[in-house]
């Protein structure tokens, strides 16, 4: 639920301002757990996929306002070459066409799409310097986390997502041969 609301309020902020928004969408990626929001029979649309789109939406609406980069994007090729892999293991898929359709719109959305309008939307030097201070700010909030999980022996936002999972997201065992693993904020 927490997740939820913070994607929602993300999303919102996005509606506004949607170059801040989308660098927080970025940097939040890195510890949030997607929560599922609608499930069509085995088509589930969970946060990630739905704030993906919003995204790509704003992006669309907001197009105007950012000039075409000097540089074209130069993963445009590899990038249309996987798309067209995903659909077309859709039509071979054993787990069925519509479900192999949702997971591809999933990961085109996700992966490539984001870092399309990343690429066109992030102009200046003010806009990386937020993005990259965003996640080096995380990142080491992850490991004083980390590294309080290592002394505590307890990850509550771990537990937390394993929670909302409904004990479906599998994660390290402790108790294997090779000991305790640090897994900070991550699955």
């Amino acid at each position: 639920m927490v997740f939820t609301i913070i994607s929602i309020l993300i999303l919102l902020l996005g509606c506004f301002k949607f170059k801040q928004g989308l660098i927080i969408f970025v940097i939040y990626q890195i510890f949030w757990y997607s929560t599922e929001v609608i499930r069509f029979g085995s088509v589930s649309l969970n946060t990630s996929v739905l704030l993906s789109l919003g995204y790509s939406i704003l992006y669309l609406l907001h197009k105007s306002k950012y000039k075409i980069s000097q540089k074209s994007f130069p993963y445009a090729i590899p990038f249309i070459l996987v798309i067209i892999s995903y659909i077309a293991s859709c039509f071979f898929a054993l787990s069925g066409f519509s479900t192999e359709l949702a997971r591809a719109v999933k990961y085109i959305l996700q992966d490539y799409i984001m870092v399309w309008i990343l690429w066109n939307t992030i102009e200046t030097k003010k806009d990386f310097r937020m993005l990259f201070n965003g996640v080096t700010v995380t990142i080491f909030i992850c490991c004083i986390y980390g590294i309080v999980e290592y002394f505590t022996g307890t990850n509550f936002m771990l537990d937390y997502k394993v929670a909302l999972s409904g004990d479906t997201l599998v994660t390290y065992d402790p108790t294997g041969l090779r000991g305790y693993r640090l897994v900070s904020l991550f699955e």
